[in-house]
This record gives structure tokens, sequence and C-alpha cells, in this order.
């Protein structure tokens, strides 16, 4: 039976509903496990603060034990923005769709592309800030540094570095390079109780790298011997790859969280669960005879604990 337009359009909104409900639900970006969400409900911007960089425990001779304060760059701002997308259906393509639902299911997949969208803007922007890590564009880190920096924060006499100068990015060359990333992810550390403390002990390691590389990535993970020795970095890492505006750098991330959200390598504000809307019954759909359909989310973005990262530089 052909449909009126009015049924066709009812038919279509519920369709559409429970294809966003559903594809929000599914879908998983791979680098959303890299970004933790720091609750800050939806104010403007709100201050984070970590507290890894407490000294710990204080000798105490006479009078009260002293409160431990926290410096100024101990915190970051993430900003809290409201992001949204829409689809628009003119009514004439109701009518062209002859009645049949079949007919508009590229309309369902344009929505259902508003839930994907939403899930995938929080590492979007953690991957912008990533790549943008030597400059101050998305703030900070803890320790008043860029996220990618030589003079990272161990104690009063000493920095610490989380870049690398790479070799190059042939497969023995790249090698190499990972193993001393290897290196220095697992060598920070910390003060804390009036010594010092590593914090990648564990580490569960992802590589980040651009898709021109994944392949040597996914050889050197297989290998049984590099450069004529026994591959000692063989099944060691996961590996994501992503188009990035250089092809030739890539990133050793700790991704484990050591069971806290909060330590994940980036941070977001609270995810929003987005909401699919539509204007009918409204005066604008009365008028011009444009169905929307649209989904409102919030985003943010903040550096999170920079010893999380090593970035590997190639020219």
């Amino acid at each position: 039976m052909i449909k009126t337009i009015e049924q066709l359009i009812e038919d279509f909104n519920t369709s559409a509903s429970v294809a966003f409900a559903k594809k929000y639900e599914e879908y998983s970006p791979q680098l959303h496990s890299l970004v933790g969400t720091y609750p800050i409900g939806y104010t403007p911007a709100t201050k984070a603060v970590f507290t890894h960089f407490l000294k710990g425990l204080q000798k105490v001779n006479t009078g009260p034990i002293p409160a431990e304060s926290m410096p100024d760059n101990y915190f970051i701002t993430i900003p809290n923005d409201r992001y949204g997308e829409k689809v628009e259906v003119q009514e004439a393509d109701f009518e062209r769709a002859s009645g049949e639902i079949a007919n508009l299911e590229l309309y369902k997949r344009q929505i259902e592309g508003l839930a994907v969208n939403a899930k995938d803007h929080p590492v979007v922007m953690a991957l912008n800030m990533i790549e943008a890590g030597t400059s101050s564009v998305y703030g900070k880190c803890y320790d008043g540094e860029n996220l990618f920096s030589t003079a990272h924060y161990y104690s009063t006499s000493e920095n610490q570095s989380n870049t690398i100068t790479g070799t190059g990015v042939t497969k023995g060359l790249i090698y190499a390079d990972l193993r001393r990333a290897f290196s220095a992810l697992r060598s920070f550390r910390y003060p804390v109780g009036g010594r010092e403390k590593k914090f990648n002990n564990n580490v569960q390691a992802v590589i980040l790298c651009p898709s021109e590389l994944a392949g040597i990535f996914e050889d050197i993970r297989s290998a049984e011997f590099i450069n004529g020795e026994t591959n000692t970095l063989k099944g060691l890492f996961a590996i994501i790859d992503e188009p990035m505006s250089s092809d030739k750098n890539w990133y050793l991330i700790d991704a484990n969280n050591q069971g806290n959200p909060l330590c994940r390598p980036v941070i977001n504000p609270l995810e929003k669960k987005p909401i699919l809307k539509d204007n009918f019954g409204s005066e604008s759909q009365k008028l011009d005879g444009t169905y929307r359909w649209q989904a409102d989310y919030r985003g943010g973005y903040g550096y999170g604990a920079w010893w999380k990262i090593v970035k590997t530089t190639n020219a």
C-alpha cells in the first residue's frame, strides 16, 4: 500500500530515531579509550586539578601537620563548548520517495551519522590536541609545560623530556626509535613521600601513527627478528592509525589509566549524550516544508598527564 506523505514522514521519523539511538550505543571510536572525561558538568569552562604532583608525607616535629598546597600550574582549563549538526529533508524529497520508506535510506544514514560524529568529536579534538602538542593552543599540562616538552617537571634540579628525534621511517630505524621511546616512557618519575616513583611501570602501550606507517608497525609487532636480532617488542603494543598532518611523526602512548579514568592521556568534559530533535509541527516546518533532525552535544579538550605520551619526530 502506498502511504501518504504524512504517514511516510511519521514512519521515517520513527525509523530514523531508532537508528540514531542504536548507532550511538554501538559505535566506539578507536581513540575513545585514550580520552578520559572530567565530571565538570556543562559550565563554560572549568579548571581541572591533578593531584599526582603532591609531595606526599611530611615530617612533623611540633605543631599541626601542614596542609599540602596546590600551585596554579597543577591545574588545566577545559573549555566546554556546544556543538551540533542537523540534517534537512525537503517535503518534495518525501514526495519523490513514492510512499516507500526504503527510498529514504540515504537520509537515515545521514541521521545515523549525527550519532557517529557526536561520539567522534571528543577523540577528533584529542587527536588535534596531540598533533599540536608542541604549542599551547589547547592549553598547557599540569606542570605548566606544553604537552611535548624537554623540560617536564620532576624536581627543582632535574627535568624530563617526552620528545625524541627519529632516525627514519624504515622498519629497522623505527624499531630502534621505538625501543628508545619505550625506555623514555618507562623512565618518567614524580616525587611522592620524599622519594621518586615511576609512573609507567605497567605500560599498556598503544602506537598512534599516520596511516602510511601502520604497515611498518604491524610488521614490527609480529616479526620474530628485526635487524638480525630477536624482536624484544613483539606483541607489546596495539596500533591505532589515523590520517594525520604528518606522514612521518608517530606517538607511543601509555593507555593504562592506573585504575583512574582521569589518568588517561587526554581529558575532556563529561560527555553529553545527544538527543535527536525534530521540528515537526513547528512554524518553520509549516512555512517552508523543510523537515530537520538535529543532534546537540558538547565537547572540550585539555592536556592530560604529560608522561603518558612520547612523540617521535622525523624530518
